[in-house]
């Protein structure tokens, strides 16, 4: 995080450093106040507020009324859970979508990118579904409601999109992020149709407010691309998540999406044991609640949440480097969403080292399945320009990059893995690339995580049922002994013998003819 007098050059999830807040009463209506949301309006004008994925579900409709009568395979059970009984087993790496998505596909749909991972979430709205909101309820954080996007109750377009989604790739997993930090504040509604309020009422308990009467900020994006996240461009407002009222809600939400059928869980943001979140996005200056509050206040959305949604219901929170211990015994995953500080730079060697240890604690100690996901950020060469990222994320220094956290997760877990852009840039964040690297099908893993290889410190390697992984931070270029040849998936090289640069990471796939025999290697 640049500290630069304000919060500068930061993404919605960047929690590593974190604050707390200390609660006051909610002003009174008057001239003065900050035009709160003015940027999240002018940002959003020119952009499309149809869901993109309309026409594809629309086809599909088309596709099944056509087809009813034909017997299929239903990859929805009659409850409208995933049914994945005939699913193939879900081979390594696996990737995973954080809200946004691939950039350099264009030749396939919206729906078939989103399933080349398996494991998304996203809002409501991407999967079809909205809170339900009434012209006499019209507040989509009170609503415990499901409809889909055409307000039909039966959920039938989020039915459809979930089961192309399903048939496309059977092991898919999906979430739905729930917001409980904070949330879209409109303080006039006089000038706004009832279906664009808040996401609360502008009086309500649950928004904490500054001493100049304001909403403290809880997000913001630079819209303007100077470098520093201002006061007109907050986008949210902050709330109160010790209420229990708004735990309630909470709950209440989580247990409506199970009931759905739609999707396999939830997602948790700005999840953190060790530092206080509740504060002014701009400057990170006064905390609103204790550590303490903080962390008791997301244990009890933890508990209360699984006594109504029993075990069987996933939770990812997003921890970023930070273990979780108290929350452990709740979750299924951690988001490790890693922030840096410079968006020209990579990352240090300690901190990947502070990164491996924590992964391979989140893989050993979370609830079953575990559903972990190692996310690193790109380098930013053009900052603010739209039309570079495809070719920036494709360059030799971020594809280096790309290996590395793929790697990591390889050797480090069992679960998933993503390279996105870095959250300072002024767009939506972790939108990506798919790099045929990710293609590469290793099976399943047959050794243990976290072996070094010939013992050197630093150089990590794992066997699958078709190859190998090999994760390379020991400080020099190493040489990787096979015993029979291997193509090394980056290069297209085929030998006994590869060299793996330092800071890298290498996929080694059986050259078939040669046949194989496993490597010695050592636990850490």
């Amino acid at each position: 995080m640049n500290k630069r007098g304000a919060l500068t050059l930061i993404g919605p999830l960047t929690c590593s450093l974190l604050l707390s807040l200390g609660c006051s009463s909610a002003p009174e209506t008057g001239e003065g106040k900050i035009n709160f949301l003015q940027a999240s309006e002018d940002s959003s004008e020119n952009e499309s507020t149809n869901n993109p994925l309309d026409e594809e579900i629309d086809l599909l409709q088309a596709s099944e009324d056509s087809s009813e009568n034909e017997s299929t395979n239903n990859p929805l059970d009659e409850d409208g859970s995933a049914n994945t009984s005939t699913a193939e087993p879900l081979s390594f790496p696996r990737i995973c979508q954080a809200w946004n998505g691939v950039h350099n596909r264009p030749d396939s749909t919206t729906v078939e990118n989103i399933a080349r991972h398996d494991l998304y979430w996203d809002t409501p709205y991407s999967f079809d579904l909205l809170w339900e909101v009434t012209e006499e309820q019209p507040y989509q954080g009170l609503s415990t409601t499901l409809v889909d996007t055409d307000n039909d109750p039966s959920l039938t377009k989020a039915r459809i999109l979930k089961e192309e989604l399903l048939r496309l790739n059977p092991n898919i997993k999906t979430l739905i992020s729930v917001e409980y930090r904070e949330g879209k504040i409109e303080l006039n509604e006089n000038d706004l149709e009832w279906w664009e309020y808040g996401l609360y009422p502008p009086e309500s308990p649950f928004w904490f407010w500054d001493t100049n009467g304001n909403p403290v900020p809880g997000w913001g994006e630079d819209a303007n691309k100077n470098g520093v996240v201002e006061a007109e461009e907050a986008l949210s407002g902050l709330t109160d998540f010790s209420q229990p009222e708004l735990i309630e809600l909470i709950a209440q939400k989580a247990l409506a999406l199970k009931e759905s059928g739609i999707v396999d869980g939830i997602f948790l943001d700005w999840w953190n044991e060790h530092h206080r979140t509740a504060a002014s996005f701009l400057d990170w200056s006064t905390f609103y609640m204790t550590q303490e509050e903080e962390l008791e206040s997301r244990l009890t959305i933890l508990r209360r949440i699984r006594e109504v949604t029993g075990d069987d219901f996933l939770i990812l929170v997003n921890t970023n480097e930070s273990k979780a211990p108290r929350s452990a015994p709740y979750v299924n995953g951690s988001f490790m969403e890693l922030y840096k500080s410079d968006y020209s730079k990579g990352y240090t060697v300690e901190y990947l080292i502070e990164v491996e240890d924590t992964l391979h604690w989140a893989s050993e100690n979370f609830q079953e399945p575990r559903i972990n996901c190692l996310e690193g950020w790109r380098v930013v060469y053009d900052y603010g320009n739209a039309e570079t990222r495809i070719t920036e994320r494709d360059s030799e220094e971020n594809q280096r990059w790309m290996r590395v956290f793929t790697t990591i997760a390889l050797t480090h877990s069992d679960e998933y893995s993503l390279f996105g852009d870095d959250n300072a840039e002024p767009f939506r964040d972790h939108h990506h690339n798919w790099y045929e690297f990710w293609d590469a099908s290793l099976g399943e893993p047959i050794s243990s995580k976290r072996q070094t290889l010939n013992g050197i410190e630093g150089l990590f390697i794992r066997e699958f049922n078709n190859g190998y992984a090999v994760y390379n931070r020991s400080g020099a270029e190493q040489t990787v002994p096979l015993n029979n040849e291997h193509v090394a998936i980056s290069t297209g090289h085929i030998s006994d013998m590869h060299l793996l640069g330092n800071l890298d990471g290498e996929i080694y796939l059986h050259n078939i003819e040669s046949g194989h025999a496993p490597l010695e290697t050592v636990d850490q």
